[in-house]
């Protein structure tokens, strides 16, 4: 049976008849000579045919996916029993290499070992007895620090720690000290101390270098990072004790370390933001101390006091400070004031002056704890030493003021 598809715009329809074949239904006219007409009894026979072998197709891939499983078990339960005895092998093999790797490089032969006594740690980290702390701690305090001068003076001073002032005063150090701060640095082993001649075989000794300046801290020092504004050689002598030592003095000025951002907004320690740099030298080579001198203002100065005295560091002090570089050793450090004891070799003079108060220095008096204007800071005034009873203060004496004087006045 066939229909055309011109009947498509009229009322057409299908309809199943005994045989379960589509007729066609409502169709009066067929036009034989049509090529669009179509056959539909032959669409039915092949879309049958696709299907049945669509199903084939299904079936046959089912049938050998399941020959494939079948066969991977079995190959894959061959190969198991087969290797039935190199499993434990590759268990144990495995079991050995994680302990070479793991636990053999930190096992602790009891047999074997070989017990480190507690001073060998100090070849590690500096562990100084109280004995050594406190005889480093006299030595840098009373000993007596000798500067070359930079260019363009070259001169010689000395610097050292006086107890109390003599009646001819103080002598001030050159004006570089007050606008700046200086650290002391040495690679030699003054003290011959353990920690620091553990490996003075892999530097080269200050003191074993022709020239001070082809030493390797003298290098360092000069390509250091802020950069210093002089390197000045130094020597610092106990008399008392006989000790002494070679090295160098590290020269910051205030105006440089401001120029470089390592100036601190810390009025007391205003270098302090350079400290550790001075401190990474030190410890490389392996000290464990250096010496800073730096400017401690203790008063405030007037238009009056400035105009009669002409002095603009009256009421400023040069402090030498003491500082370990590593932690456990604050016995090792002091701060006291410092001045001038010489020049080029002279022994400064200065006329006496009747304004100097003099005291003995205690422990009591020790730089660490003061402050300007604490408790134990004391302005006296010409009129205070007059009135003032000298029987209930012996530990003040007015130079220049006569005793007698002021006997006859009260009388």
């Amino acid at each position: 049976m066939r229909v055309s598809r011109k009947q498509e715009d009229r009322n057409i329809g299908f309809e199943a008849d005994e045989e379960g074949r589509l007729v066609t239904k409502g169709l009066d006219v067929e036009d034989e000579d049509d090529p669009r007409d179509i056959d539909v009894d032959r669409l039915s026979e092949d879309e049958d045919e696709e299907d049945e072998e669509d199903e084939e197709e299904d079936i046959n891939e089912e049938k050998l996916a399941e020959a494939l499983g079948k066969s991977i078990n079995k190959e894959v339960t061959e190969a198991v029993y087969s290797a039935r005895y190199l499993g434990p092998f590759l268990a144990f093999f495995g079991l050995l290499l994680g302990y070479k790797l793991t636990i053999s490089p930190y096992k602790i032969s009891i047999l074997d070992r070989k017990y480190s006594r507690i001073q060998d740690l100090g070849l590690v980290r500096p562990l100084l007895s109280s004995e050594e702390m406190h005889q480093i701690r006299d030595n840098t305090r009373n000993g007596e620090t000798n500067f070359l001068m930079p260019l363009p003076s070259y001169d010689q001073i000395k610097l050292r720690f006086h107890s109390a002032a003599t009646p001819k005063g103080i002598h001030q150090l050159p004006e570089m000290f007050y606008a700046g701060v200086v650290f002391g640095l040495t690679d030699e082993n003054s003290h011959e101390l353990r920690y620091t001649n553990h490996d003075i075989h892999l530097r080269r000794n200050l003191a074993e270098a022709v020239d001070q300046q082809e030493s390797a801290l003298y290098l360092q020092l000069k390509s250091m990072r802020p950069t210093p504004t002089a390197i000045m050689p130094r020597s610092v002598q106990n008399n008392q004790t006989e000790w002494s030592e070679k090295g160098y003095a590290l020269y910051f000025s205030f105006e440089d370390l401001k120029a470089q951002g390592k100036l601190s907004s810390d009025k007391l320690k205003p270098w302090k933001r350079v400290l550790e740099d001075v401190m990474h030298i030190a410890r490389e080579y392996r000290q464990v101390y250096i010496t800073a001198w730096y400017p401690h203002v203790f008063g405030e100065q007037d238009e009056k006091t400035q105009k009669r005295f002409k002095d603009p560091y009256r009421y400023t002090t040069i402090i030498q400070q003491i500082l370990p570089t590593r932690t456990g050793m604050y016995d090792i450090g002091s701060t006291v004031p410092v001045w001038m004891s010489a020049v080029n070799h002279t022994v400064p003079e200065k006329k006496p002056q009747s304004h100097i108060l003099r005291k003995e220095w205690t422990v009591d008096d020790h730089w660490d704890d003061y402050k300007p204007g604490g408790k134990k800071y004391v302005k006296y005034t010409k009129r205070d030493l007059e009135e003032m009873v000298y029987e209930l203060n012996t530990g003040v004496t007015a130079v220049g003021y006569d005793l007698e004087q002021k006997k006859e006045r009260e009388l």
